[in-house]
């Protein structure tokens, strides 16, 4: 690398690092059972082919980057194994917590909530 455009690279590597971050954090936030490894490949595989070619590329990619599909998906996978350990400790006291869940649901959605229960 020329003298000339260390600053240039250096701006882009830590602009870079900082976004790529910022999304370790929310995938981490997500469902903090991850490992850091997990979630560097998960947001690797959200990265287009040609992100790396440059530290300007790295950075650009690392912004744009769409994970709220991602996250919400993590999220909703986390959620469900522990509620699923919980149901596994204490059953009345899962059908207790549902009970009162589902009373606070509006119409629509218990009808739709039942007729997904029905076979």
């Amino acid at each position: 690398m020329e003298w000339t455009n260390a600053r240039r690279y250096f701006y882009w590597a830590v602009r870079g690092r900082v976004a790529q971050s910022s999304a370790l954090g929310k995938l981490a936030e997500a469902d903090p059972s991850l490992t850091s490894d997990q979630r560097r490949q998960i947001l690797e595989d959200s990265l287009p082919q040609d992100s790396k070619a440059s530290p300007q590329a790295l950075a650009k990619a690392y912004e744009a980057v769409n994970l709220k599909q991602t996250i919400f998906k993590l999220k909703s996978e986390h959620l469900l194994g522990k509620l699923l350990a919980l149901a596994g400790e204490d059953k009345q006291a899962t059908v207790d917590g549902l009970t009162k869940l589902i009373s606070g649901l509006g119409e629509d959605t218990k009808s739709a909530l039942l007729t997904s229960l029905r076979p």
